[in-house]
């Protein structure tokens, strides 16, 4: 027999309120509409609900038995709408992010921050993977979202991928370096100390093709897996390292290194598995994002 959950619905409001004409009122239907409903349901059942009085209902034996099977299972019911509600209004709920890169680590405090504000009941999680472990814990669901420093172009098939910005990279030093290797000959790059990014890692790769662009060629045994880190062995004075322009914009201690490339273009990525199956939690949390890269970087022009 199929079920027609309405109609146990209308059951349930006549006999909490013990009057059809209150159901209805509850139930933004008319008394007609409320008396028909009943009708049906009892014709279903084969048996009377209520006896009619005049100052309302009550529960005959049989009724009073089903109303105690209906109203856990009503609550329950109006918990999961008010619950999907919540969801939808992005209320509740839960977003993964992963960060590679160090712009992810210069946009996230701002974008959480604003995301905690405007809703505070949703559970937000941050890890740090490689490029290639988020991509396949994103595949696998495990993360909703990732922020990315560099191209992820060779995993478009299996990731939905957009470019939120572009981002120059350039090598830099210190004075005190200079000092003490004197001006950098391009035609001499074995004499100095290169910190380059990790050999698989997306700088690397983004390196090495403007390298082999410019007929250029760095031989390092000294790879380093982060920015930051990067950032701080160099402004130690031991070498020179290739980072974005933007995380050294305010910090004068900063000697641009010039190869003769110039400024080499990065991209500042997200990918998720796929948008429209993304939570109203995680599409907001991206429209933060969006929101945040284009005030950081577009409006301020810290890119030119």
């Amino acid at each position: 027999m199929d079920i027609n959950f309405e109609l146990y619905k209308v059951f349930y409001y006549i006999a909490k309120e013990g009057s059809i004409t209150a159901a209805a009122e509850k139930l933004f239907i008319s008394q007609p509409a409320v008396t028909q409903s009943l009708k049906k349901l009892e014709e279903e059942l084969g048996g009377p609900l209520f006896i009619r009085k005049k100052s309302g209902v009550m529960l005959t034996s049989e009724g009073e038995k089903l109303y105690e099977y209906i109203e856990n299972s009503i609550h329950v019911l109006n918990n999961a709408s008010n619950l999907f509600s919540q969801y939808l209004n992005s209320d509740i709920g839960r977003v993964r992010v992963n960060v590679a890169g160090s712009w992810g680590m210069i946009l996230l405090p701002e974008i959480i921050n604003r995301f905690r504000i405007k809703y505070p009941n949703v559970e937000v999680s941050i890890t740090v993977e490689k490029t290639s472990d988020a991509i396949k814990k994103i595949t696998n669901s495990d993360i909703d979202i990732g922020i990315f420093e560099g191209n992820i172009g060779a995993y478009k098939d299996v990731v939905e991928i957009m470019n939120l910005a572009t981002i120059p990279y350039s090598f830099f030093t210190t004075k005190e370096y200079l000092d003490k290797v004197g001006p950098v000959d391009v035609n001499h790059l074995e004499k100095y100390d290169f910190y380059l990014p990790k050999a698989d890692s997306n700088r690397m790769a983004m390196l090495n093709a403007s390298l082999e662009k410019a007929g250029l060629k760095i031989n390092s045994t000294k790879h380093v897996a982060g920015t930051e880190m990067t950032k701080k062995i160099i402004e130690k004075g031991l070498g020179i390292g290739f980072f974005n322009e933007i995380i050294v914009k305010d910090s004068p201690e900063f000697v641009k290194v010039d190869l003769g490339i110039g400024s080499i273009e990065g991209v500042l990525t997200f990918a998720v598995k796929n948008k429209k199956l993304l939570s109203n939690a995680c599409l907001n949390f991206l429209q933060l994002m969006e929101e945040v890269v284009k005030e950081v970087i577009i409006n301020e022009r810290m890119i030119q």
